[in-house]
Parts: C-alpha cells; sequence; structure tokens
C-alpha cells in the first residue's frame, strides 16, 4: 500500500492511500511516522496510523486541560467527555504519569495549600473534597500531613469572629458552630476558639 496524497485541511491532514482507503490525522502523527506522498507502508498501517493518532489526540488534549493541575481522575472525566475510548484513556493516563505530569500526590498537596490559604477551609473538608476528585485514601492520608495545623486554627478564629460579630449569646453561637462544622473544622478546634474568646 503507497499513500498516494496528503492534503491539509482544517488544522488535520488527510492521508490518502492507493487502496481507496484515508485516514485523518493531526501533525503530531505526520511527524511522528514520518509520512511523506509516495511511502510504501504495509497493507493493514490505515489501522494502526488511525489507532495511534487517537491516543496521540487525547495525548494532546489531556495536556492542554493540564495546564491548571488536575487529578487523574479530572483528566479521565474530561477525556470521557471527550469521547476519547476507555482504553486511549488509560493509556494516556499511564504516559502523562510516566512522564511527570500527572501526579496525584502534588496534586493533592497543592490543592491543600490552596484550600487552606484561599479559601479557608477545615481539614475535614478538604479531605472529603479530595476524595471526591477521586484522590485515593492513601494519598489522601498521605498528602494531610502537608495541613498547616497553625493556619487551621487561625482560619477557624478569623472565620469565627466574622461570623459571630461580638454575639456570643447561645442561639448565635451554635449558629457560627454549624457554619464552622461545614467548613470542615474540627469541633475540638471551633471550642478551643469560643474558649479562647470567652476568657478574654
Amino acid at each position: 500500500m503507497i499513500i498516494n496524497k496528503i492534503t491539509y485541511k482544517k488544522n488535520e491532514f488527510l492521508v490518502e492511500f492507493n487502496n481507496g482507503k484515508s485516514v485523518s490525522i493531526v501533525e503530531d502523527s505526520l511527524v511522528k511516522f514520518n509520512l511523506y506522498k509516495g511511502l510504501e507502508v504495509s497493507d493493514d498501517f490505515d489501522n494502526s496510523l488511525y489507532e495511534q493518532d487517537q491516543l496521540t489526540r487525547a495525548f494532546i488534549l489531556a495536556c492542554r486541560y493540564l495546564s491548571n493541575i488536575k487529578s487523574s481522575k479530572q483528566i479521565k472525566d474530561y477525556l470521557y467527555r471527550k469521547k476519547i475510548s476507555n482504553d486511549n484513556i488509560e493509556k494516556t493516563i499511564d504516559l502523562l504519569t510516566e512522564k511527570g505530569f500527572l501526579d496525584d500526590y502534588s496534586y493533592a498537596v497543592s490543592y491543600i495549600h490552596d484550600a487552606q490559604i484561599l479559601k479557608k477551609h477545615g481539614s475535614k473538608k478538604i479531605k472529603y473534597s479530595l476524595f471526591e476528585k477521586g484522590i485515593s485514601k492513601n494519598i489522601i492520608e498521605k498528602a494531610s500531613a502537608e495541613i498547616d495545623d497553625e493556619l487551621e486554627y487561625n482560619n477557624a478564629h478569623e472565620l469565627f469572629l466574622k461570623k459571630a460579630n461580638n454575639d456570643y449569646s447561645f442561639e448565635n453561637l451554635n449558629k457560627v458552630i454549624r457554619f464552622l462544622l461545614a467548613r470542615g473544622f474540627d469541633y475540638s478546634i471551633i471550642k478551643e476558639v469560643i474558649n479562647y474568646e470567652k476568657e478574654r
């Protein structure tokens, strides 16, 4: 089988063979296989070219999506929405991990820092959010060592002062406690903050 023609169309290349078959591929695939007009290839080359091109497309999509750090599950969900086959999704995840582009532990640590500093979430909410994002329990447990206990207390204290607004009535304190629990702070930390403020 011989390549009869290669035509550029809408950011893709249409590779046409002398047996009437054709495959539309991205530029990365064209370069990878060093394709050119007149190149002689095996009779089943069109099938393997298509399969490899689909994997290349998945990898390109994933890399673009990775411009902001993502978890493995987020990448999988994104590629699934882009109608990438399950087989190519798994291969892409393996390739990204192998090249160091995808690391759930690094993602978890980065998420913890952002959640504490920017969102002022408590450790329980942070861990639950990581679990929802598909991070394994082992990685969550390991990454949790990066949770800053002092920052955890300071965040709870700051939010308490803001919500309590100097109203320490039983009704208002219960309302503030529910708010802080919903933000993921442990009751022991909340109690410590309340006791500190009451003793001032």
